[in-house]
């Protein structure tokens, strides 16, 4: 994954020092991103970009409609509601709506909107059918937000998949497709939530 040193992010997202802490306080930025390490001036901290420039592209969004207080409720929240596939439709976070077919309820839980935000990211790559709902069904019968990350490999008809509790597994899977599962349930309540 790509890094961005601490002294980079605040020129490229126009924010403060104190910006950047004071909403790693607040829970908005989790302190996993923080990576110091030594640098030839002492030592520098460095973030996983993409993530951290979605986050603070996101906060800069809604902190004028919102408090700090209430963006971190919503981030750290386990607040269970459920959402009409109308509503999630008008999100627009959902590039393959075809998705939608494979739940037969009018109302989803939070647990499932992450489950097919998950099958949406890969939707393209996935050839079958049955084997979308088969991996649809694998995924429901699991606690999704109990798990940090998701390994994925698509070869057309089959899924492999790995389901690890711990942060950044350390083993190397080639051609495994790695999504951060509290970072996209963070950004899905910030989505949906708000």
């Amino acid at each position: 994954m790509e890094e961005i040193s601490k002294k980079d992010l605040l020129i490229l997202t126009g924010i403060s020092y104190g910006q950047l802490y004071r909403w790693k306080r607040k829970g908005l930025i989790p302190e996993a991103w923080f990576n110091k390490r030594a640098s030839f001036t002492g030592q520098e901290t460095y973030f996983p970009k993409d993530l951290v420039i979605e986050r603070i592209d996101k906060i800069l969004e809604l902190k004028d409609d919102r408090s700090l207080e209430e963006l971190s409720k919503i981030i750290n929240s386990s607040e269970i509601r459920k959402y009409s596939l109308e509503e999630l439709k008008l999100t627009n976070i959902f590039i393959n709506n075809d998705i939608f077919s494979l739940t037969k309820a009018d109302e989803i839980a939070f647990a499932e909107v992450i489950i097919l935000k998950i099958i949406d990211n890969i939707y393209q790559e996935i050839k079958s059918e049955k084997c979308m709902l088969e991996f649809y069904q694998y995924l429901t019968s699991k606690t999704i937000t109990n798990y940090q990350e998701i390994y994925i490999n698509t070869n057309g008809n089959s899924i492999k998949c790995i389901l690890t509790k711990a942060n950044s597994i350390t083993y190397n899977f080639h051609d495994f497709q790695k999504i951060d599962l509290k970072q996209l349930i963070n950004n899905l309540k910030l989505i949906i939530m708000v």
